[in-house]
């Protein structure tokens, strides 16, 4: 079959193996590794870029496997969902099928194409505004954006250093516009910031109807100041400022780490009607010191007599707080004895309880009578978005931080990976506001087995500035490296 045929790695047998055996019909498929689970096994091992997302789905199979050994050694047939499964030939108008973990798909029939309804659009009707945590040019000029903005019902999207690291750094999109100004005797950051200006220009044109259809609620775009000005108020307004002035949008927000001394940057850039995304929140604090800070960046407006219509965010970061948690958690549970129950009680829940207590915490001062007392004038919310909400942890639903935060007024930007699993089987319920008492138990419960929530958010903090500042510094290199090799050329 292979003989004079090239790529023969790129071939994979499978066929059936006589051993005598007498069994079920699935069974016989399973043993001789045809069937539909070894299958996609084969073609996961056989595609490694997969990363995390094929582990899961590996996992997954494996159990599957487990499963229908255990129900075929105990019943002597296969499974009901095996043994009971029928095509319908002429198409079924609706059929449920399976997606993730107590999840399941709609499919319904659109003229001749079965078409799958979209579990991110169903979001907006529950007041939660899907945004992307990601930007590449191509993305834009392609028309991909577009498109996601009309199918996916996408209603804005972020970037930041690392994003920008990955996306000028992994693409050629960007190399014709490097040389141009690399001859025309551009530095490197001045390159960057043109290149970056112009993908998040580019993009918030294409979020403009929607921008102006929500009458600003929706349809922004960000674009995060130097992050080596996290500690620099001066600085950092500065420089908020000319990005503010240099993108001339009415829908794109700067964005501004929400250390001490970015507070102090955020209250004057809000009193200046810029909008503001305040990024890298991660504890309960440190949320109510921004939500106090826009109020009185509002209310400086109000003294001034200006409008009081400008847009702001808050954005808190979900996924990493039990990335760092999780593991002081396992050592209460491997050592077993008293603390081990509570730790697994705990265990990957810790970022959900913080997330839910915040949102509290907006209800609270949002419908104050500070507040509406602005509201009457023309002041807006300012809006909670979720971030860093995709699922470290393989043995975790891939979509288990977009479920769980789903509310009234909210926003979770995803990457596109995210994005696409909760398109293919999420579940789209108000679940915010569910089990608030208990997400109040666990945090205070950490605190009984020595780990100060307090203190991890801070950690958190400082590390995230620092990794954005390694991504911001490397992308500098290599735009650098790039201007010296076409000096070279030249």
């Amino acid at each position: 079959m292979t003989y004079r045929r090239n790529n023969h790695e790129n071939m994979h047998v499978h066929g059936y193996k006589e051993e005598g055996t007498i069994t079920t019909y699935f069974d016989m498929t399973v043993l001789n590794g045809l069937d539909r689970f070894h299958l996609v096994l084969d073609a996961i091992k056989q595609l490694p870029q997969l990363g995390t997302r094929g582990d899961r789905v590996k996992k997954m199979l494996e159990g599957k496997l487990v499963a229908h050994r255990e129900y075929v050694n105990k019943n002597g047939q296969d499974m009901p969902e095996v043994r009971d499964w029928k095509w319908n030939s002429d198409g079924m108008s609706k059929k449920k099928l399976r997606g993730g973990k107590n999840d399941v798909i709609e499919i319904k029939k659109k003229g001749d194409r079965i078409v799958k309804d979209n579990s991110l659009k169903k979001l907006a009707k529950l007041g939660q505004s899907i945004w992307l945590d990601y930007i590449q040019r191509d993305l834009i000029v392609s028309g991909k954006l577009r498109q996601m903005i009309k199918d996916d019902g996408l209603r804005g999207m972020t970037s930041n250093p690392s994003i920008f690291e990955k996306a000028i750094t992994g693409s050629p999109d960007y190399d014709s516009d490097i040389r141009a100004m690399v001859l025309a005797g551009k530095g490197v950051k001045e390159i960057y910031e043109h290149l970056s200006q112009r993908d998040v220009q580019s993009a918030a044109d294409e979020f403009r109807p929607l921008y102006d259809k929500t009458k600003g609620r929706d349809g922004y775009v960000s674009l995060e100041v130097n992050p080596h000005l996290a500690y620099d108020t001066k600085g950092t307004i500065e420089e908020a400022r000319r990005l503010w002035f240099a993108l001339n949008r009415p829908n794109v927000l700067i964005k501004v780490p929400a250390t001490i001394e970015g507070l102090l940057a955020i209250r004057q850039l809000i009193s200046e009607c810029i909008n503001v995304n305040a990024t890298l929140i991660f504890g309960i604090p440190r949320y109510r010191q921004v939500v106090a800070f826009y109020l009185e960046g509002i209310e400086a407006l109000e003294a001034q007599a200006m409008p009081l219509q400008v847009a702001a965010v808050a954005s808190i970061f979900v996924g990493r707080i039990d990335v760092l948690v999780d593991p002081l958690l396992e050592k209460f549970i491997n050592q077993g004895g008293g603390n081990a129950d509570l730790a697994k009680q705990l265990h990957g829940q810790t970022a959900i309880a913080n997330a839910k207590a915040a949102y509290q915490i907006y209800k609270e001062i949002f419908n104050s009578a500070r507040f509406k007392k602005l509201a009457s004038k023309g002041a807006t919310v300012q809006r909670l978005l979720w971030a860093s909400t995709s699922t470290k942890n393989p043995e975790y639903s891939d979509v288990k931080y977009i479920e769980s935060l789903i509310g009234a007024n909210t926003i979770n930007t995803i990457p596109v990976e995210t994005l696409n699993d909760y398109r293919e089987h999420g579940n789209p319920k108000n679940l915010i506001e569910q089990d608030i008492l208990k997400a109040r138990w666990m945090l205070e419960q950490l605190s009984h087995l020595g780990i100060n929530i307090d203190t991890v958010t801070q950690q958190l903090e400082d590390e995230g500035i620092e990794k954005f500042n390694r991504s911001f510094d490397k992308l500098m290199e290599t735009i650098d490296f790039r201007c010296q090799c076409i000096n070279q050329e030249e």
